[in-house]
C-alpha cells in the first residue's frame, strides 16, 4: 500500500518530504526560541510523531497474505527517504525538548530495532528489515543533530543580541 504509492510517486514524495522538513525545522527553531514553553510543546510533538511511527510500522499489512522473511542483508538503506524521514521528526522534537541528543539518538536506534523485532515475531505480515533499522537510525541521528544545531544557533543569536544592546 504505502510502498506502492511511494514507488509510483517518487518526485511528489521527495518534494513533500523537503517541504515538510523545512516546515518542521522552522517550527523547531521557534520552539527553541520559546524556551520552557517550547520544550513542553516539543515534547507533545515528539510523542505524537512517535505514536504515528507505531501506527505506521506495527499495523497489519493486508496486502500480503503470507509471512515475509526477515531481510538481514543491508542494501541501499541510505537511499530510503521515507524511513529516514520517519524518525527525523520525533528525534528533532525530542532533542529540542530534552536537550540530550545522544539519549535521543540511542532511543531512536533502540525503538527502531524493537519495531523490526516485533514485526518479525508478530503476525502483522510486515517485513523486518535491517535496511529499515539503519535508515530509521540515520533519520534519528539527523534529527538529533539538526536540533542540536538549532539550539546552538538560537543561543548564539541571543548572546550576540545581548552583547549589542547598549549598557546603562
Amino acid at each position: 500500500m504505502i510502498s506502492t504509492f511511494l514507488a509510483e510517486h517518487r518526485l511528489l514524495v521527495r518534494a513533500a518530504l523537503i517541504a515538510v522538513t523545512v516546515v518542521v525545522l522552522v517550527a523547531a527553531a521557534l520552539l527553541v526560541r520559546a524556551e520552557h514553553r517550547g520544550r513542553r510543546i516539543a515534547t507533545v510533538l515528539a510523542a505524537v510523531a512517535g505514536a504515528g511511527i507505531l501506527l505506521l510500522t506495527l499495523s497489519p499489512d493486508g496486502s500480503r497474505t503470507a509471512p515475509v522473511p526477515c531481510n538481514l542483508d543491508p542494501y541501499l538503506f541510505y537511499a530510503d527517504e521515507a524511513n529516514l524521514a520517519l524518525f527525523f521528526v520525533p528525534a528533532l522534537f525530542a532533542t529540542v525538548a530534552s536537550r540530550r541528543p545522544l539519549l535521543v539518538l540511542t532511543a531512536a536506534a533502540v525503538i527502531s530495532a524493537a519495531i523490526e523485532a516485533i514485526q518479525r515475531v508478530t503476525s502483522t505480515n510486515r517485513r523486518c528489515d535491517i535496511d529499515d533499522w539503519l535508515a530509521n537510525s540515520m533519520g534519528g541521528a539527523a534529527g538529533a543533530v539538526a536540533a542540536l544545531l538549532l539550539i546552538w544557533a538560537v543561543g548564539r543569536g541571543r548572546r550576540r543580541a545581548e552583547r549589542s544592546r547598549p549598557r546603562p
